[in-house]
């Protein structure tokens, strides 16, 4: 019941439920009809009791929430591809036209961090192919393998070409 979780957000503040509701800009009444009907406020009241508690909305009506880390651990096999492909892509953007274009270290022939962005490039590479058979593992290797292939073509042409890069780097700095 909404008006329980809101005297315990009181409580844990040392403040009386009255104060709360007038900082908040709501009459004693208000709370007074949270109490003796069980009525949960409208929207844009909890959004302000939300925010002055600081507790997500889910948590004032008694629903458990996860944390960030909780929700992203049960994504779908699927949702892990995509995102380690457009990390992929993000990277190569980065690796392609950033460095080129960055005013940091500008006329620099070695640059700090290049290594570091060719491993990750290479790490999301493996992570691509781990994700893809992970997907294929899940929904059944009998089923449409077209993610696996593209978490394969994503892994092996880019895992090419960040060790391109390395070679490039290490020929570089022999020179």
């Amino acid at each position: 019941m909404f008006y329980d979780c809101y005297t315990a957000l009181c409580q844990a503040r040392g403040i009386s439920r009255s104060r709360a509701a007038q900082e908040m800009g709501l009459s004693n009444s208000t709370v007074t009809k949270w109490k003796n009907t069980g009525a949960t406020p409208s929207g844009e009241t909890l959004a302000r009791v939300s925010a002055y508690f600081g507790v997500p909305v889910g948590e004032l009506l008694g629903e458990a929430v996860p944390s960030v880390q909780e929700g992203m651990l049960f994504l779908p096999a699927d949702t892990w591809i995509r995102l380690v492909l457009w990390m992929l892509i993000g990277l190569d953007v980065y690796a392609c036209y950033g460095v080129k274009h960055s005013k940091l270290e500008h006329n620099v022939k070695r640059r700090k961090g290049l290594t570091i962005l060719n491993m990750t490039g290479i790490a999301l590479s493996v992570l691509s192919v781990i994700t893809g058979l992970w997907h294929q593992q899940t929904v059944g290797w009998e089923e449409d393998k077209t993610l696996l292939a593209i978490s394969f073509v994503f892994a092996f042409t880019h895992c090419a070409f960040y060790m391109v890069r390395i070679w490039k780097q290490t020929s570089e700095k022999k020179k």
